[in-house]
């Protein structure tokens, strides 16, 4: 990997689970392919994510077939929520193919900022 962060992924005190993404190659993909894998095993019944596109280029076709094939196969919980931010680009676009991809087993929403998001993943 290169000096540059792919991926940033905290947890946030009220439980929020932040991905922020600054690249979305094929490295991208991987990094994230692996922080998924290892999550898969320890999934609480109740989960709200923050997907943060808004510092990525749109993603490759690659990152995509990673994300919807991750995603499907995701032992999802009853009370799941899964907000996008896009920034003020067209990634609200991206956001949209990229879950084209997806079998919707939660509850998804784009925004434009990460505080407009996380409100809605408190509600």
């Amino acid at each position: 990997m290169d000096d540059q962060q792919n991926i940033r992924f905290y947890i946030r005190a009220d439980g929020i689970i932040v991905f922020e993404f600054y690249a979305s190659h094929r490295q991208a993909a991987e990094d994230f392919k692996q922080i998924i894998s290892a999550s898969m095993k320890n999934v609480p019944n109740k989960v709200r994510v923050l997907y943060d596109f808004s510092q990525a280029p749109p993603p490759t076709r690659y990152f995509l077939q990673v994300q919807g094939e991750l995603y499907d196969n995701f032992p999802h919980p009853p009370d799941e929520r899964s907000a996008y931010v896009t920034g003020n680009t067209n990634n609200e676009v991206w956001v949209r193919i990229g879950r084209s991809y997806l079998t919707p087993r939660d509850t998804m929403r784009i925004f434009v900022t990460q505080d407009e998001a996380i409100a809605w993943l408190l509600t």
